[in-house]
């Protein structure tokens, strides 16, 4: 790399000047590895099967880390037209920023 100076006296330097770049290199990214911060608000378990799971009572909202699934618990129907709601921690650790989107599809 190089830098051209206009106008310098060439017989001055004739090697150049010495100079020194500092850089960062980012990228935008979500943070997907660590599942106690993305759900700090609920319950996260290694598996939703009996026996791989230490939780005996589920009585929350939980993550299930081997199947990669979140569990919003027993639902009941109701007149509150609010539903359930759980909140998730989003968390982009690099400078750069980057948009989010989310889609809560069945299990297949």
């Amino acid at each position: 790399m190089a830098i051209d100076i206009a106008n310098r006296d060439y017989g001055d330097r004739p090697d150049g000047i010495p100079f020194q770049l500092a850089a960062e290199s980012s990228i935008p990214g979500i943070n997907t590895e660590e599942l106690e911060q993305i759900f700090e608000e609920q319950t996260v378990i290694p598996s939703l099967d009996p026996k791989k799971n230490t939780q005996t009572i589920i009585s929350s909202s939980l993550y299930s880390i081997e199947e990669n699934v979140f569990w919003f618990g027993t639902m009941i129907a109701g007149k509150s037209p609010e539903g359930s709601n759980e909140r998730f921690k989003i968390i982009n650790p690099n400078k750069v920023p980057c948009t989010v989107k989310f889609a809560v599809k069945p299990r297949t």
